[in-house]
């Protein structure tokens, strides 16, 4: 039921029950009040302390905030209605006596106690009030509550695992908290005592009143810090101005030796000990004489000896180090006049010196390196000394302060380092200079830190090449290595560092005994070259090989296989690495890793494409094998397995090698250049089909159908069957003489059967001749056999030719006699003449019609063989329904009677005598209708569509097969006329012949528009439109990519044109609207680009429509 705001303007009197014996009152701290009784009667008691509770919590949140408020009298008014006087915010713990403790409000704080408030409560960090009063440097509060208790001087800070507060003192659940939260600040450790805290904040009369009091000037915070190490650390400079003269003598910023006075006038001087500090304005002088003239000790310090550590304890801080990070110079002195220690690490492990110089304090440093010349070398907990560290800060007047003073360069810190790796390593070759202009600083050139570099190495690392020549002048060693042999020219090469090894290079006998040193093999076993290769570095390989480093250099067996530079630049796909390596030599194509592997096959097994077209463009062989786990690969075969669509990829490599000079096709001076290094990338040996035998032996059809195919390969083969087809004629010749030879021999032999004696010796005759054209011919086959390989064996034809073979031997040698013999006699005969049409193929103008027949005659046998159940079915039906009669007595009359019966039905002779109706007839009919409808026509017009259903696609795959078949036997006679020991057998004359006519010239000139004047007369027109269609296609492509990327520039120049005038719009003024002219200027400006933007699309889309129609 919501009430009406007046109802709560009074809060009523409750009457306060007692707990009876057997309730237990359990309250967390964080949550809201509560009574949890032990049995169900005390319910009712629950509910009327819940609402005390609320009453009580909302006092005690309003005395919080009039204590806050330094409000005197409402705080008298909430501590008669009831609030607690030890009212205590619920997160921070700070209670009110906290609160005007902290706020020096002694009239409240008097009110509080006199109410029976706790002194000695602690907050949520383990703070009392009098902690408060006294990092405040409230006096009067201090005093008030030490006269209470005077055990509290010596209190530490203490925060309490389990806190215990009673249930009346916490404030309201809705209270903001927030404004207490932060109400002391959080640097105040643990342990700490009033004096710790009057100390930090520099309170003199605090400090003076607690010493007065016998607090414990020797007491320890939980990090080991007295109240003189904490002196002045939480001191504000402007709560306590320093005078104008002291603030500008200890600036922190100068640039220059001049503005600072020399080190001399640093020097220390005679100062009496414990001198007095009265007359010195800041109030940290004071705090620290007070403690000095009370016996305080100052921190033991850090030292390193012989490597050994000396007193390791860490200190968070100490009253030097908060001194020389205030630049208080009279404080650093009077610190040291009593005894403070320069070797005394802080919580960083920093010694005051090293923390003058991380600070870039000058007159700091100049103080404390003056007090004590012997520090000048001082360690931090990492050994380095303070010039370590200046040359770290690259600071070069603290530098020259140090180097003036006598600092050792020759020091090492715990890493083994000297000023001398670090400066390289920065790469200050001024500070570097000035380092070597020290006579010691040549003893430590070769001193190496512990990862075994010396300073000329971290130069070289960091690249860092002025450093590095400044080294080498001053007598670092060049030729120095690390651990794996790695040296300085691998670590520049690794770094990509071009200028540095051109200069390790430049002394010729520096550069011998680096260019070609190897890691060890754990290491790899690479050059400099090697690791240039591998990752690309264009500038660092063309110095490396000036120098003629070894470009047939191994890597170890592992991980690289005893890879040359080329290799490894073939499997990252390093291309401009590899022009670099093989345009200095070429020969570096035919070296071969541990697996044997040939640079141009390790690039096509990792799948750089791009790699694989420029090695075949600088001589690569695509046709080596190499041996892949079980069987033998040539290039070809694992660009098919590894390069992304290798067909098309093949194609363009092809189209490549297609040349037109920079004119078009219709221009008279048109020159279209054919090369044919793909095609025969060696010529040494002369042999030019090694690529093509690849082609054929990858057993790939659509690789062939489309690299034969090719113009470029089309004509090269057209030219060279131009050149060897008399060699063809001859063997043509002789497997006709074979097949002449063994019908004569038959004839006489089956067919005239006289046993005269002229008879006798034709036949005698006849059988010589033929076993003297067998001969060759086997020949023939065995060599094809052994080139060819999986594509001799794939080829139908060459199984005809053993057919042959065999076939004539048995004719040759059996008794015609015998009961059999006429019959192998008859199939010889029959394979012999198959082979010469198969042989007729060869040729390019009567081949065609032939393996059209064949591949006809290959789709006719697979509708057969498909159809192979329907057949089998009228076989058996017939010679049932006939009941094994004429013409179906039995399975091979049957069979063949339906074959024929699909050209031929013979309806008459089958049905002429069931002229009555029965059962047979009926049947019988109707079986033959069926058998003519599914066979005769159905299955035959299927056989006829199917076998020329696709004459464009017969057409190649003829054409294919045609250049394939010379191919082959091109292949063959090449072998022959570059046999050597043909050459010795024939006459000189004879070979010259022969060695003229073998090779096809390099290239192909073809003049478009003068064919009488080029090469191409001797073409085919077929051939020559072939060539001109492919750069027509290859042009216009080219040219639809570049009006694509115009119109993308066009639409980026408008966007950028429209950017670029609304911003100098919108920054010209700060108008609201654009101006007229503006407005107008744009608009006429994009709209003359989208006209031109149009006009490109249009001439796009007319090209395009232009090049669907030709296709």
């Amino acid at each position: 039921m919501r009430m009406s705001r007046s109802e709560y303007t009074r809060v009523p009197d409750l009457e306060l029950l007692e707990v009876p014996e057997g309730i237990r009152i359990q309250r967390s701290p964080w949550d809201q009040p509560s009574l949890t009784a032990s049995n169900s009667g005390s319910i009712c008691l629950t509910v009327d302390r819940k609402r005390h509770d609320r009453r009580k919590e909302r006092l005690n949140t309003e005395l919080l905030t009039a204590v806050f408020r330094s409000d005197h009298q409402q705080t008298i008014r909430l501590l008669e209605l009831g609030a607690s006087p030890d009212a205590t915010c619920r997160p921070t713990r700070v209670s009110v006596c906290h609160i005007a403790a902290l706020k020096g409000d002694k009239d409240i704080l008097d009110i509080l106690l006199t109410a029976g408030a706790d002194f000695t409560a602690r907050d949520r960090e383990g703070r009392q009030p009098i902690h408060l009063a006294a990092w405040e440097g409230h006096v009067s509060i201090l005093s008030m509550l030490l006269n209470m208790d005077e055990e509290l001087i010596n209190s530490p800070i203490l925060v309490e695992e389990h806190p215990t507060h009673e249930i009346d003192c916490l404030d309201s659940w809705n209270h903001k908290h927030d404004e207490l939260l932060h109400l002391v600040p959080d640097d105040v450790s643990e342990g700490s005592t009033s004096l710790h805290l009057a100390c930090k904040r520099a309170h003199v009369n605090c400090v003076k009143m607690l010493i007065h009091m016998k607090a414990n000037i020797h007491a320890e915070d939980l990090n080991g810090l007295t109240p003189l190490d904490v002196s002045g650390l939480c001191y504000d400079e402007i709560d306590n101005p320093v005078p104008k003269r002291r603030r500008n003598s200890s600036s922190n910023t100068t640039s220059s030796k001049e503005e600072t006075p020399p080190l001399e006038e640093f020097r220390s001087k005679k100062i009496k000990k414990n001198p007095s500090l009265r007359n010195v304005v800041k109030p940290v002088y004071r705090v620290v004489n007070l403690l000095i003239e009370r016996g305080a000790n100052m921190p033991k310090g850090n030292l390193i000896k012989s490597r050994s550590l000396i007193n390791s304890k860490k200190m968070s801080v100490t009253t030097l180090h908060t001194a020389v990070a205030k630049c208080e110079l009279e404080l650093i002195e009077c610190l040291l006049q009593n005894g403070a220690s320069l070797s005394t690490w802080n919580d960083e492990g920093e010694t005051p010196i090293h923390l003058a110089i991380r600070k870039w304090f000058l007159d700091a440093l100049k103080v404390l390196v003056s007090w004590d010349p012997k520090m000048i070398d001082v360690r931090d907990s990492e050994g380095r000394t303070p010039l370590h560290l200046a040359v770290l800060q690259e600071w070069s007047n603290g530098v020259e302060i140090l180097l003036e003073a006598g600092a050792d360069v020759t020091a090492v810190t715990n890493n083994r380092e000297t000023v001398f790796h670090i400066a390289a390593q920065l790469g200050n070759r001024f500070m570097l200079e000035e380092l070597l202009s020290v006579p010691d600083s040549t003893k430590v050139l070769e001193y190496r830190n512990t990862s075994m570099h010396t300073p000329i190495f971290q130069a070289v690392i960091n690249n860092h090449s002025l450093c590095m020549e400044i080294l080498c002048e001053n007598g670092a060693d060049l030729t120095v290595s690390v651990q794996g042999n790695f040296t300085l020219l691998h670590c520049a090469t690794s770094n990509n560092s071009p200028e540095i090894v051109e200069y390790l290079l430049r002394d010729p006998e520096v550069a011998k005994k680096l260019k070609d040193v190897k890691l060890r093999d754990e290491k790899g076993g690479m050059t400099a070259l090697h690791i240039a290769a591998k990752q690309g570095f264009v500038e660092c390989i063309r110095p490396l090989l000036a120098a003629r480093c070894d470009i047939y250099a191994k890597t170890s067996e592992e991980p690289e296989k005893c890879s040359t530079p080329l290799h490894l630049a073939a499997k990252y796909g390093c291309l401009e690495a590899i022009e670099l390596i093989v345009s200095c030599d070429s020969n570096t194509l035919k070296s071969v890793n541990k697996d044997g592997w040939q640079p141009l096959h390790v690039a096509a097994s990792s799948g750089h494409g791009e790699c694989v077209k420029l090695m075949l463009k600088m001589g690569a062989d695509i046709s080596e094998t190499v041996q892949d786990r079980s069987c033998k690969r040539s290039g070809l075969d694992i660009i098919m397995y590894c390069v992304p669509q290798p067909i098309d990829f093949i194609e363009q490599i092809l189209d490549s090698y297609i040349e037109v000079n920079q004119r078009s096709l219709s221009d008279p001076e048109c020159r279209i250049t054919l090369k044919y290094q793909i095609l025969v990338p060696n010529q040494e040996s002369g042999k030019q089909l090694k690529v093509l035998n690849a082609v054929l032996n990858s057993g790939k059809r659509a690789l062939q159908e489309r690299f034969l195919l090719h113009p470029l390969v089309e004509i090269f083969l057209f030219l060279k069957w131009k050149r060897l087809r008399i060699f063809f004629t001859a063997i043509m010749a002789i497997h006709v003489i074979l097949t002449l030879s063994l019908t004569v021999l038959a004839h006489l032999e089956y067919v005239e059967k006289n046993s005269t004696h002229v008879l006798k010796i034709c036949v005698e005759v006849a059988r010589g001749v033929l076993y003297a054209s067998l001969l060759p011919i086997v020949i023939v086959e065995i060599v094809n056999a052994s080139q060819l390989q999986r594509y001799y064996f794939l080829d139908f034809e060459s199984w005809v030719k053993w057919a042959v073979i065999f076939s004539t031997i048995v004719v040759g040698l059996i008794d015609p006699n015998l009961v059999w013999a006429r019959y192998v006699t008859s199939v010889a005969i029959l394979i012999a003449w198959m082979e010469l049409l198969f042989l007729l193929a060869h040729f390019p103008s009567w081949g065609f019609y032939v393996l059209m027949f064949s591949r006809v005659a290959s789709n006719v046998f697979k509708v057969l063989g498909t159809f192979t159940f329907l057949v089998l079915g009228f076989t058996f039906a017939f010679l049932i329904l006939f009941e094994a009669n004429v013409p179906f007595r039995n399975f091979m009359e049957s069979l063949v009677k339906v074959i024929v019966m699909m050209l031929e039905f013979d309806y008459e002779n089958m049905f002429e005598s069931a002229h009555e109706v029965t059962a047979f007839s009926i049947i019988g009919r109707f079986m033959f209708a069926t058998f003519v409808v599914l066979v005769a026509m159905v299955m035959m017009n299927l056989m006829v569509g199917l076998a020329v259903s696709d004459i464009a696609e017969l057409e190649a795959q003829g054409k294919t097969q045609r250049l394939a078949k010379q191919t082959a036997f091109l292949s063959f006679l090449e072998r022959c006329v570059y046999n050597e020991k043909l050459q010795k057998v024939l006459p000189c004359g004879v070979f010259n012949v022969l060695k003229r006519r073998r090779a096809v010239p390099e290239v192909t000139v073809i003049l478009p528009s003068q064919p009488m004047y080029s090469d191409d007369f001797v073409l085919p027109r077929a051939m020559k439109e072939a060539v001109l269609d492919r750069l027509w296609d290859q042009m216009g492509q080219k040219h639809n990519e570049i009006s694509i990327s115009l119109l993308d520039n066009k639409i980026d120049r408008l966007a950028g044109m429209v950017d670029n005038n609304l911003r100098s719009v919108r920054s010209s003024s700060n108008s609201s609207s654009i101006s007229l002219s503006t407005e107008n200027t744009l608009t006429e400006d994009t709209k003359s680009i989208l006209k031109q933007i149009l006009n490109d699309q249009r001439q796009l889309m007319d090209q395009i429509e232009l090049v669907l129609k030709r296709n």
